[in-house]
């Protein structure tokens, strides 16, 4: 309650595999930005692990609350997601996400 959507992104960055997300959807209510990533497939989680970092492979669904890499997220620990890397697709804009994630205490 209290969001406005700010910005629906049908076109996908450049640099990452979006194979399963359908679009991204920003929302904020002035202080909080959050990013709705909706799935192509039935399951939220096969877009989830397409993203640069485990600080972000985390959703929130109608009955669940999931966190892929529970322990590191507590710990405000991160592991780079190796896949961009071996196939070659990191970008600049993959590099900064990452850093946005340092800024906030990940490790």
């Amino acid at each position: 309650k209290g969001y406005t959507r700010v910005l629906e992104n049908v076109e996908m960055k450049e640099g990452y595999n979006y194979s399963h997300v359908a679009c991204i959807v920003t929302v904020t209510n002035g202080c909080s930005t959050i990013d709705i990533v909706i799935s192509r497939t039935w399951s939220a989680i096969p877009p989830i692990f397409q993203f640069h970092s485990t600080a972000i492979m985390n959703f929130i669904s109608g009955d669940t609350i999931f966190c892929s890499y529970l322990m590191l997220t507590l710990h405000h620990l991160s592991l780079a997601n190796a896949g961009p890397l071996y196939f070659g697709e990191y970008s600049r804009g993959m590099i900064d996400a990452m850093l946005k994630y340092v800024t906030w205490g990940f490790h």
